[in-house]
This record gives C-alpha cells, sequence and structure tokens, in this order.
C-alpha cells in the first residue's frame, strides 16, 4: 500500500502483521519508512506496540537520507539516536549501507530469525546518489529534471553502474 509521508504506513503494516500473526499463516510485513516520516505520531505509537504484540513478522526498514521535503532533517527535527530509540522501544535494530544490495539482503535474511521481535532496519542512503547534481541536494525532492538533466543523470548513472560490474 502507498501511505505518503502521514506517517500511517507503519500502522497499516501493524495491522497486517498482526493479523498474519493471528492466523498463524508464515508470512511477514516490510515497511518503508523515510526519515523525515518519523516526525509523524502514528510511527510511534505502532512502534510502542508491534513488541508489546510479539510481531516478529513485521520489518520497518527506515530510508536515512536526512532530508525531508522541507528541507535537512537535523535543520527541522534532529534525529541523532534513531537506533536508540527504535531499540528503547522493544525493536531490533540494525543498520545497512542502503545502495549495497548484498548489504540489504544480508541483513533482510538476518531479520527472518527473529520470532516475536520485530525488526528496524536502518538504511544509511544519500539522497540522489549517482547524479552529481542531485547529490545531497534536496532542491530535487519534489523537482522534475528538463531533457538536459535527465540525459546527464541517464549517463551518470550508466557509468555508476558499469563500475560496479
Amino acid at each position: 500500500m502507498t501511505a505518503g509521508s502521514l506517517g500511517c504506513g507503519l500502522s497499516a503494516g501493524l495491522g497486517m502483521a498482526y493479523y498474519l500473526k493471528l492466523q498463524a499463516m508464515p508470512s511477514r510485513v516490510f515497511v518503508l519508512l523515510g526519515d523525515g516520516e518519523l516526525q509523524e505520531g502514528p510511527v510511534w505509537e505502532a512502534a510502542m506496540s508491534a513488541p508489546a504484540l510479539g510481531l516478529g513478522n513485521l520489518i520497518a526498514i527506515v530510508d536515512c537520507n536526512r532530508f525531508q521535503s522541507c528541507g535537512a532533517i537535523e535543520d527541522i527535527i534532529p534525529q541523532r539516536r534513531i537506533r536508540e530509540v527504535w531499540s528503547g522501544f522493544g525493536w531490533n535494530v540494525t543498520e545497512t549501507d542502503g545502495h549495497c544490495m548484498e548489504s540489504i539482503i544480508r541483513t533482510l535474511n538476518a531479520s527472518y530469525s527473529n520470532d516475536d521481535t520485530p525488526t528496524c532496519i536502518i538504511a544509511r542512503t544519500i539522497k540522489g546518489k549517482g547524479v552529481s547534481f542531485m547529490e545531497n541536494n534536496n532542491d530535487w525532492h519534489q523537482k522534475k529534471p528538463d531533457e538536459n538533466e535527465y540525459l546527464q543523470a541517464l549517463k551518470e548513472l550508466k557509468a555508476e553502474r558499469a563500475s560496479l560490474l
């Protein structure tokens, strides 16, 4: 489901995970959140409830790129202790390089061993990674490239991909 930036995704995911648990179904629910979204109250209501319900089938992935639509997280509501906050609510917390697929898969696989504890994966990322004029530039949060920028971005992304192969 698409929940947007209102903070409702984790609550919806919690409901889905709880239903699956009650039905004894082995499925898992994955919820992708942005670090700016963590400023919404419903996120923390769900974060407090999931461990109490024993929802080991719930995995929250927080994309930590340090930006939200209005600017840098640090300039709006700094979040210096994300790991400690999730852990304090009773979640299993791990971190990964959000740009390295091997690291992401390894971290996801490790999350499957938690029977009753929900998992929060903090994915450290760079906003606009791979495109020189977009990296760490929040102007691109709600902006689209013109044709020349689009072509330059494609060229840079192809070069980055080739360097990884």
